[in-house]
């Protein structure tokens, strides 16, 4: 599988911060997830999107990013490959226009509904996918239910849109995927989506069938630092400067600009 991690944040934080550093780094969890890395880091409302096969524990573009970039916004993931070739276009994060997504799973017998799932994506965003693997097929999914919402092109969508948006796609794949007979290379298991999601605005993590928690803590400028992670990426001591949270199952968190945090079941 891969392990994500997003940060939010009112200013600048160095990516450093998250991303190299410490026993259990998300740099240091490429170690089991070798197929690829790719981050997502918002410069003035814009997502710049770095993706690369190496591991990232051993890619110097992934050290200097991390030693030179700060933003107070982050989607970041390490892949080991499941559906799709170790290749750039299947790494995460996907990216249309401001919006970035990242998937912790795997969609149950893909290979058998791949087209009838993206049938189901808007004519005009279909063209868009360009590479095999299942996760941006969820991601278009996503964007499409949000356009039915109204919202894909707000600046601060809401809750309630992501939430109906990532609620139907996720459906959607259950109601075709988790059907049938079993098929490799996953037989016997559920589809798994855990996702984060975020247009740089407001962001939305999900926890479908793989792990997924939140941290809150305070940046060197006195702002609240919110942390997503599919793996704690420090200590769970009570000494830490804030507690991690375990998102429960087919739950979700959503950030809004403000940075208020609010989790609900989907």
């Amino acid at each position: 599988m891969c392990r994500l991690l997003a940060i939010q944040s009112k200013d600048a934080v160095p990516l450093s911060r998250v991303l190299i550093g410490g026993d259990n780094s998300f740099a240091v969890q490429s170690l089991e997830h070798p197929d690829g890395w790719g981050m997502a880091y918002y410069v003035q409302g814009a997502p710049h999107v770095v993706k690369s096969v190496l591991p990232a524990i051993s890619d110097a573009q992934f050290e200097r990013i991390s030693l030179s970039v700060g933003s107070p916004t982050l989607l970041a993931h390490i892949r080991r490959a499941t559906t799709g070739r170790i290749a750039a276009r299947n790494c995460h994060p996907f990216q249309f226009g401001p919006w970035v997504f990242a998937h912790n799973g795997f969609i149950r017998n893909y290979v058998a509904v791949k087209d009838e799932l993206q049938a189901k994506i808007k004519d005009r965003l279909r063209p868009f996918i360009i590479g095999e693997t299942d996760s941006e097929t969820l991601f278009f999914l996503f964007l499409s239910y949000l356009e039915e919402a109204g919202e894909l092109c707000a600046s601060q969508p809401s809750e309630r849109a992501m939430g109906w948006a990532i609620t139907r796609a996720i459906e959607d794949v259950i109601s075709l995927g988790d059907v049938g007979p079993e098929v490799v290379p996953h037989p016997g298991e559920a589809s798994r989506l855990s996702v984060l999601v975020s247009n740089g605005s407001s962001m939305m993590g999900v926890r479908w069938g793989k792990p997924l928690a939140f941290q809150a803590t305070k940046t060197q400028r006195g702002h609240e630092l919110l942390t997503i992670s599919s793996e704690v990426i420090g200590s769970r001591s009570p000494a830490d400067a804030g507690a991690w949270v375990d998102l429960e199952d087919k739950q979700y968190l959503f950030v809004d600009p403000s940075l208020t945090l609010r989790h609900a079941a989907l």
